[in-house]
């Protein structure tokens, strides 16, 4: 039996550089499991990862307004992400975990 893997589109995955480490417990094996379940739906994947916000600023409001997954994503990933999503021609974009919770605009 011969099997065949079509790519039928394309999406950006953005995730924290952490996250996408091959060492590491929970969050690395759930973000595996993200990657190869995206990719066995034959969704080709573009990542736009990042390393934690460390600018002092925002070092400073986790230390005294700590607030989860707030301040932790970098200025400038959002367009990082509006590049790779053009450049991809992407009509999909996933995040990793609740981090990116900031990003998505509510009513």
């Amino acid at each position: 039996m011969v099997f065949v893997k079509l790519v039928m589109t394309t999406c950006v995955f953005v995730s924290n550089q952490n996250s996408l480490s091959t060492a590491g417990g929970g969050v690395q094996w759930c973000t595996r499991d993200y990657l190869d379940t995206i990719a066995a739906a034959g969704i080709e994947v573009q990542t736009v990862a990042y390393d934690t916000d460390q600018r002092p600023g925002s070092r400073l409001r986790r230390k005294f307004a700590p607030r989860p997954f707030e301040n932790l994503v970098p200025a400038g990933v959002v367009s990082e992400i509006e590049a790779a999503r053009k450049a991809s021609a992407s009509k999909w974009i996933f995040l990793n975990n609740s981090e990116h919770a900031p990003f998505i605009d509510t009513p």
